[in-house]
């Protein structure tokens, strides 16, 4: 579903910039020690077809428990990127971040800070995550030139038991490279 500029506003949202396109997809819950064999996985089937100049994705009302469980991925074809690898695994510990989740989170190249730095190198099991932009852990670059259509895949899988949590949806947005002369 594509959300138009005027859905957004009544929404209360933010308007894309220019030219952007935003699809929305489902969430669900988040399978406890599912690993990556046993992820959340939602789809979302983009049938317009344009040359990509910039992707963002944003997880929408995502809770869960200790960060460090957690491998985000997002899939288009044959092009894969790790928005998030179990953060503070190995730099901090072998089980990774303490950290908590609740709230929206967007992944784009413009981001400036990661969940490995959010919190400054403290480990704190109260700390809960601000809602905000981040940076991912591979370059959304990577989808940078390649086509639009086709089937868009974000995956997270929790790879320890006892934390759990779910995710509300998400959303992709994607810039088309502009038109020549435009």
């Amino acid at each position: 579903m594509i959300r138009t500029i005027a859905s957004l506003c009544a929404a209360g949202l933010a308007v894309p910039a220019a030219g952007q396109l935003i699809f929305s997809g489902v969430g669900g819950v988040i399978p406890d020690d599912g690993g990556p064999g046993n992820p959340l996985s939602s789809t979302i089937t983009v049938t317009d077809d344009f040359s990509i100049a910039d992707v963002s994705v944003n997880l929408l009302d995502l809770n869960h428990t200790f960060v460090g469980d957690l491998i985000i991925t997002l899939s288009n074809g044959s092009t894969s990127v790790e928005l998030i690898n179990q953060a503070g695994v190995p730099d901090f510990s072998g089980f990774g971040w303490a950290y908590n989740l609740d709230g929206d989170y967007t992944y784009s190249d413009d981001g400036t800070i990661t969940w490995d730095t959010v919190n400054g190198g403290v480990q704190d099991t109260d700390f809960l995550v601000p809602s905000g932009t981040y940076a991912p852990e591979g370059a959304l670059s990577a989808f940078d030139g390649l086509s639009s259509a086709g089937s868009w895949t974000l995956s997270i899988s929790d790879n320890a038991g006892l934390d759990t949590g779910d995710l509300g949806g998400w959303e992709l947005s994607l810039t088309p490279v502009p038109a020549p002369g435009s």
